[in-house]
């Protein structure tokens, strides 16, 4: 053994370093994949319905949807309205930051084609029997789940309807919650649909920063116009052909320049619109950054609903 591999800043020390770092390693959380058969929707072809199954108005295609509870009525956690263009522009209500965060992972989940939150669901029988007897219905009986979101689905079958609740790991076993959950499963009784828990460890930090990252890169699209789509799809085309080498920034700022665009003022949101609408996917293990390397992952086969050209 070399005598000086012991001494500080030595290639021994350096190897044993290693060493300790390789063996102390904890995988790193997995990001969330939403697996509920959805497609992205791409071109915005999608027709939702004015009233989905259960008879409650569409947000985007009506002004009747109403939200049962405020953020401002949170018991508990940090309240606010979030924003989303998968609520025709409204505002979401949040009652806590894990609702929040989910709110951010559903506006970059391009299957997510509409956001509904404080939904509220209610017992039809109890409902019909009360209108019958012309006796008014408790505010009690009816209860708000904290989203509603619509997938589309990948074939041409019938959108799908999915119940979200966000709640605590340290709650789930609760008897208050455990009920609320049975309650909300019972009550949200779309045929086909799917009543799910989001907790703080379903969508990992990383994730979430991304998608804020996304966000911000979005901030100022107020409405998706068609030749926003055309762009955001070229650019989610050249970006997977590129050759290009470096941090993202470089590789989209040599793509921006093909394509006669400005990269801060335009080639940042179309990056974040090809997302949105599902020509691009980050991968999530990566942290999103323009002076990182460029992490996608790589495209679906319908991904351009054509076939791809090659670079001009």
């Amino acid at each position: 053994m070399d005598r000086f591999s012991q001494l500080p800043f030595s290639r021994g020390e350096a190897h044993r370093i290693q060493l300790a770092r390789v063996q102390n390693q904890t995988p790193l959380p997995s990001p969330l994949r939403w697996d509920f058969n959805g497609s992205p929707f791409h071109d915005l072809e999608i027709e939702l319905p004015m009233y989905d199954p259960r008879g409650y108005p569409s947000v985007i295609n009506t002004k009747e949807f109403k939200t049962w509870n405020k953020a401002t009525e949170s018991i508990f956690g940090i309240p606010g309205n979030g924003p989303s263009l998968k609520s025709g522009g409204l505002y979401v209500p949040c009652q806590s930051w894990l609702e929040h965060k989910f709110l951010r992972f559903a506006n970059m989940e391009p299957s997510i084609v509409e956001i509904r939150g404080q939904y509220p669901v209610w017992d039809r029988s109890t409902y019909a029997r009360n209108k019958e007897l012309n006796i008014n219905m408790l505010g009690t009986a009816i209860k708000a789940i904290d989203f509603c979101v619509t997938v589309k689905p990948r074939t041409s079958g019938p959108l799908q309807y999915v119940g979200v609740s966000c709640k605590y790991e340290n709650e789930l076993e609760t008897s208050k919650v455990i009920r609320r959950h049975e309650d909300e499963d019972r009550l949200f009784d779309i045929p086909g649909s799917q009543h799910i828990i989001i907790t703080e460890q379903s969508i990992t930090q990383l994730q979430d920063e991304n998608n804020l990252m996304l966000h911000s890169y979005m901030q100022k699209t107020e409405t998706i116009e068609p030749i926003y789509v055309a762009h955001a799809r070229e650019l989610a085309r050249r970006l997977h052909d590129s050759t290009a080498s470096g941090p993202l920034e470089r590789v989209l700022g040599i793509t921006c320049t093909k394509m006669e665009l400005d990269r801060e003022s335009t080639g940042y949101m179309l990056f974040a619109l090809a997302h949105y609408l599902g020509f691009l996917r980050w991968n999530h293990h990566h942290r999103l950054d323009p002076k990182l390397s460029m992490m996608l992952e790589p495209p679906a086969s319908s991904t351009y609903g054509s076939i791809r050209r090659k670079e001009k």
